[in-house]
């Protein structure tokens, strides 16, 4: 298993996505590498990805990517800042699939999005509408 750090911090696992600077703790090899994001990640069966584009700008779209294999039943909950159901997307298909929302579906402001998969919340992400 091989130790990677990112700005401080010591992640075991190397599958994880994220953007930037990883640097390897091998004695071998000490140069860095640029890990490109993937938007599909290893998540296993169950997974939520970071709308893009985020911040949401008021005539732009915004995609949302999840990951339900095996699911029964999937939703996706578009909640705002007071914790209002905004936007409900419901009978999803299962699989690796995504949701698309138009910034002229919401009001302007802080929204916070989650997954909900056989009845439960699997993950939760943040979103913002700019005016």
């Amino acid at each position: 298993m091989q130790k990677l750090f990112f700005t401080g911090i010591s992640l075991i696992c190397c599958s994880l996505p994220f953007f930037g600077i990883a640097q390897s703790s091998d004695a071998q090899d000490k140069s860095a590498t640029l890990k490109e994001p993937n938007r599909f990640p290893h998540w296993g069966k169950l997974g939520l990805s970071q709308n893009d584009p985020n911040p949401l700008g008021r005539n732009q779209k915004t995609t949302i990517h999840y990951r339900a294999i095996d699911a029964t039943s999937v939703t996706l909950v578009i909640y705002t800042s007071e914790g209002n159901k905004a936007l409900v997307f419901e009978n999803l298909p299962p699989g690796i699939g995504s949701v698309s929302v138009k910034a002229n579906q919401l009001a302007p402001g802080n929204y916070t999005y989650a997954l909900i998969i056989n009845g439960r919340r699997i993950s939760r992400k943040k979103m913002i509408l700019v005016p």
